[in-house]
């Protein structure tokens, strides 16, 4: 099993600001979730040499 990730952690709200720069968030009642989810990517950058090529807020941005 690998973790794949970017390694470096985004909160929702991050998430939100870099997909709808245009329109006002919609904000609702909080839901019980990690504060945290960061991929620990040691695993895969050892054994398969991998590493992330692409910076997820630069993607983003060239999608939206």
């Amino acid at each position: 099993v690998f973790n794949i990730g970017s390694g470096k952690n985004y909160s929702v709200n991050e998430i939100a600001d870099m997909v709808s720069k245009k329109h006002p968030r919609i904000h609702t009642e909080p839901r019980i979730e990690p504060r945290e989810n960061l991929a620990d990517i040691g695993k895969a950058k050892r054994d398969l040499k991998w590493s992330p090529k692409m910076n997820i807020k630069k993607w983003i941005q060239s999608q939206v």
